[in-house]
């Protein structure tokens, strides 16, 4: 179950006239989708950033505690980090952002374990994507993280890339389109409507159990 979808459809404030703030982390640091997305945002991804958005952005973490790795091994990346720690208002800080960063299944996702006759691997999934479609916040995500979360599409609801290089262009897409971003935006409460409304999730679930 996931919170209330907040009702309308509108996109207020589209373009985006200062820098662009970034969210890379929300919850507890040391967990394993933070560390994981955060030490590929920290160690490929911002350099990428700054060669095409030198100056204009901003990566923005949330939550408790510390990576798991040193963040003084990434020289370029301290630079434009910014740490809001715990905050109490945390739907209002969410929402002074424009993107919500998804790089968990950057790393060992090729490998697979074996347990009871059934194959597993090791993608992961992130429950924060409700709170950047309910809040008007553009996700841009690894593409390997559409194969444990469907529902994200690209070029519809979120944008994805395969490398550092094209996760950072996929930024500087949103931060130079203002069309590109509505429409994500748009279709991101759509795509609440559809897969996260609790009443139709919860009468399904009784509906199974019924059965």
């Amino acid at each position: 179950m996931v919170g209330n979808i907040k009702k309308g459809g509108t996109v207020k404030n589209p373009n985006i006239k200062e820098k662009i703030n970034i969210i890379s982390s929300v919850g507890d640091k040391t967990s394993a989708n933070n560390t994981i997305s955060n030490y590929y945002i920290f160690k490929y991804l911002i350099p990428e950033l700054n060669k095409i958005l030198n100056n204009k952005f901003k990566i923005i973490t949330f939550g408790k505690g510390n990576f798991r790795f040193d963040l003084n091994n990434f020289t370029i990346a301290k630079k434009y980090h910014f740490d809001k720690g715990f905050v109490k208002n945390y739907t209002k800080e969410f929402k002074k952002n424009h993107i919500l960063l998804l790089c968990q299944n950057s790393l060992s996702t090729k490998k697979k374990f074996i347990f009871k006759n059934q194959s597993w691997d090791y993608h992961l999934v992130h429950a924060r994507i409700f709170d950047a479609f309910n809040n008007g916040i553009c996700i841009v995500a690894f593409s390997e993280n559409t194969k444990s979360m469907p529902e994200l599409k690209n070029n519809y609801n979120c944008l994805t890339g395969s490398s550092a290089k094209e996760l950072s262009n996929c930024v500087k897409r949103i931060y130079t389109n203002i069309k590109l971003r509505k429409k994500l935006i748009i279709n991101g409460k759509e795509t609440l409507a559809k897969f996260y409304d609790n009443k139709k999730n919860l009468n399904n679930i009784a509906k199974i159990i019924a059965s």
